[in-house]
């Protein structure tokens, strides 16, 4: 189905003007949502919002806007997704044709194996007009074309851009979702000639899942990405306005990372109390979750919560980058299981209470308001063989259910033989048995290293820091600054106590019949 609506859909086609059809202006498009990006743990994500708060809003001042405006803008786009392991910028130098009009773009110029070496360059993200292609226009009250709505000018300019990518080895088994932060007017894009999306909106993100139209990650494969963007389009009758019509990819292109499950949006409201003593936060959040997930199995199988951080006290004494991000918490949010939904859409709900808010005032300087950091933990309880469980440092039976003390981790990223886990530390099971609730102060990034002695494999944790006012009976055996190696029994190992068994059965029946032929005789 999808392919059969890329082949109506997409140029070239029989007639039909995607671009001049006001009940169709998006295909594959997620929803809009607010920006949210993964990091690799609670304290990498503080970290790099502390270094990017530090912008100093005098040195917009000095900002240029001659020629080497273009170079500082990439470097603008690259400073962005440094510290994100989970995005990549795309902005850059791309490959650029413009066509006078539809009918006249190269044919099957999306292709892979397309030849580009003739086109020029433009950099990404820029308006096309900026760069000597086409006429910048301008308009007041009056439309920039003869008004006939839906339709535009059959002179209709169109953009055709390519560039490639890699995706890194650490993205393996996470989703992949291709964004462009804006393009004016209207745009279709290809991934390894695959169709993967149209868009409108001259001034909204489009974002699109590419995860299979890829390469493998890791693979050393560049992935192709072909973009046709029209200038005009049906909406642009509803985008018209006192301003320069300009057209092309004008803001950001990045490539996202995000798990299997993921939160997609959030809303977020609070109230204030009369006397201005507390607020209560409520968060609903909106989860992403693919087929194989349904969606009554999440809260049997994650966890999620969320934390309100103080930004402002992290700059408030010389502390030579030396601080401690975590200690910042201001409010912690955990799930509502009530059904009671108010907010901006179907989702779960968090909840909290904020002591002695700070209150936003318009007399404030711009440098003295008060910012906090939302951060959302979406834990994942058990992932099939990848998940491994202990009970005070002892490997449960099978079919026992989740108990108190109990370990979880979860394996992130291997690299030879050292892996990185996420802990998680259960603390206490909710009424019906099912909903697991896990320590935020037990969560934390470990080192480990495999080694194999005798045929077993063993697993070397360090660094591990657990409070003990949360599982004290788990503390009781286990080394707070060093776990001690556990034992896992390898596959060679249970092979050879199968084969043990049989030859045991072997031997007590051939026993067992040579004393009936003995009794017989």
């Amino acid at each position: 189905m999808t392919s059969l609506i890329g082949q109506i859909v997409f140029p070239p086609s029989n007639g039909y003007k995607v671009w001049e059809d006001p009940s169709f202006f998006k295909w594959r498009k997620r929803d809009g949502h607010v920006p949210l990006h993964c990091h690799e743990s609670v304290e990498g994500s503080l970290r790099y919002w502390y270094e990017r708060n530090k912008v100093d809003i005098v040195v917009s001042k000095s900002a240029v806007w001659d020629d080497s405006a273009v170079s500082e803008a990439l470097d603008c786009a690259a400073y962005w997704v440094k510290g994100l392991p989970f995005v990549t910028s795309l902005s850059g130098h791309w490959k650029f044709l413009l066509s006078q009009h539809p009918g006249s773009i190269p044919p099957n110029f999306w292709d892979s194996s397309f030849q580009d070496s003739t086109w020029t360059t433009i950099p990404v993200p820029s308006n096309w007009q900026m760069h000597g292609f086409d006429r910048p226009i301008y308009t007041n009250t009056t439309y920039p074309f003869p008004l006939n709505p839906p339709k535009v000018p059959e002179d209709n300019p169109c953009g055709c851009y390519r560039t490639y990518f890699l995706l890194p080895r650490e993205w393996e088994g996470r989703r992949i979702f291709l964004h462009f932060e804006a393009v004016d007017s209207a745009f279709f894009a290809w991934v390894n000639g695959e169709p993967v999306g149209y868009s409108q909106d001259s001034r909204l993100p489009g974002e699109f899942e590419i995860s299979g139209f890829c390469h493998p990650c890791g693979s050393g494969k560049r992935n192709s990405l072909a973009v046709q963007v029209m200038r005009w389009s049906d909406g642009s009758y509803l985008e018209d306005q006192d301003h320069w019509w300009l057209s092309g990819i004008h803001r950001d292109v990045l490539l996202l990372a995000k798990p299997k499950v993921f939160i997609a949006d959030y809303f977020f409201k609070s109230i204030l109390a009369e006397d201005t003593s507390y607020a209560d936060l409520q968060v609903e959040v909106r989860i992403d979750y693919l087929n194989e997930t349904p969606e009554e199995n999440i809260l049997a199988r994650f966890t999620i919560d969320a934390a309100l951080y103080d930004t402002g006290s992290w700059y408030s004494g010389n502390d030579n980058g030396h601080i401690n991000l975590l200690s910042s918490i201001v409010a912690h949010l955990q799930l509502d299981s009530s059904q009671n939904r108010y907010l901006g859409f179907t989702g779960y709900m968090l909840k909290g209470k904020l002591l002695m808010p700070k209150l936003w005032s318009a007399e404030q300087e711009a440098n003295d308001l008060n910012l906090c950091c939302l951060l959302f933990n979406l834990i994942l309880l058990y992932s099939g063989g990848r998940r491994l469980r202990w009970r005070n440092g002892k490997e449960p039976r099978k079919n026992r259910s989740r108990q108190a003390g109990d370990i979880g981790l979860q394996i992130e990223e291997q690299k030879n033989d050292e892996y990185k886990f996420h802990v998680l530390l259960l603390c206490k099971k909710s009424g019906d048995g099912n909903l697991m609730e896990f320590t935020q102060s037990g969560r934390r990034f470990l080192r480990c290293v495999k080694y194999k002695v005798g045929g077993c494999q063993f697993w070397q944790w360090y660094d591990l820091e657990i409070s003990a006012n949360n599982i004290p009976d788990l503390l009781q055996t286990i080394d707070q600054k060093q776990i001690c190696a556990f034992q896992l029994k390898t596959n060679k190992l249970r092979v050879a106590l199968v084969i043990s068994w049989i030859l045991i059965v072997l031997v007590l029946w051939v026993k067992t019949n040579g004393d009936n032929e003995h009794v017989e005789d």
